[in-house]
């Protein structure tokens, strides 16, 4: 929780450094969930509400009137605290320099030139978008032998289980995952599932030990991306249904 004067607006480069962190805004359904948890309608400005980590901006500690005027976030409404009990209250968070004051940013007063300005700085911004991204290297992380091996098999015909039995049983948690696939009560797998070959022959199938253990080699390597937009499916999940419905659509074809 950030606490800074009305007067200023947050610097992000400077908190971020003051922090030591690399800070976001919580997202909309995060604030609601704790809104909810404290039946809240806003967060207040008033530390120790939530229990949530406060750091408070230096110039709202440097203001000596009487009452502090504190959002609660109504638009109309604001709590009066006396400044010695607000001060005291300002103890025991993190203290910093994070915010600019409004009236050193550089206004004018021609709303004509609003357009042109927008344009231009979005102008601006795709052109060092579009560098940033020609810049960019993107490169699939190195694969572990396993999944190249798999992989590789995959692009054989003439592949057969003995070979795919080699290759997993090659990596530990691989064929322990296999084994333990083929011997869960999903299958009602009549006796023990005994080795790898075992799980394949006699349970599971070349297929699905093939497709499942490409799966989880990859998976230890490639990770879904946490920064995705609010509200859109991340790519992987979106990827998983369009080849379901894919499917689906070739088999009613």
């Amino acid at each position: 929780q950030v606490l800074f004067p009305a007067d200023r607006f947050i610097c992000p480069e400077l908190l971020n450094n003051c922090m030591g962190r690399e800070l976001k805004v919580v997202e909309q359904s995060d604030q609601n969930s704790l809104l909810s948890q404290y039946e809240l309608n806003a967060i207040p400005a008033i530390p120790d509400i939530t229990g949530i980590p406060t750091i408070v901006d230096n110039a709202l500690q440097e203001n000596t009137s009487e009452y502090a005027f504190v959002d609660i976030g109504l638009a109309k409404d604001l709590i009066r605290i006396k400044r010695s009990i607000f001060n005291k209250m300002l103890q025991k968070a993190q203290t910093g320099d994070f915010s600019v004051a409004i009236d050193r940013v550089n206004q004018h007063k021609d709303a004509r030139k609003d357009e042109v300005d927008i344009v231009t700085a979005l102008e601006k911004f795709t052109t060092i978008r579009i560098k940033q991204r020609i810049e960019d290297t993107l490169e699939l992380p190195p694969l572990p032998e396993s999944a190249r091996d798999i992989i590789r098999l995959r692009a054989n015909p003439d592949a057969s289980s003995e070979e795919l039995s080699t290759i997993v049983e090659k990596d530990p948690s691989l064929s322990a995952q296999v084994v333990s696939w083929a011997s869960s009560s999903f299958y009602s797998t009549s006796g023990s599932v005994k080795s790898v070959h075992d799980a394949i022959v006699r349970v599971l199938g070349f297929d699905l030990v093939m497709n499942l253990s490409m799966g989880l080699s990859l998976g230890r390597t490639l990770n879904l991306p946490t920064d995705e937009p609010e509200r859109y499916l991340p790519y992987w999940q979106k990827a998983l249904w369009m080849a379901l419905g894919t499917t689906a659509l070739i088999r009613k074809i």
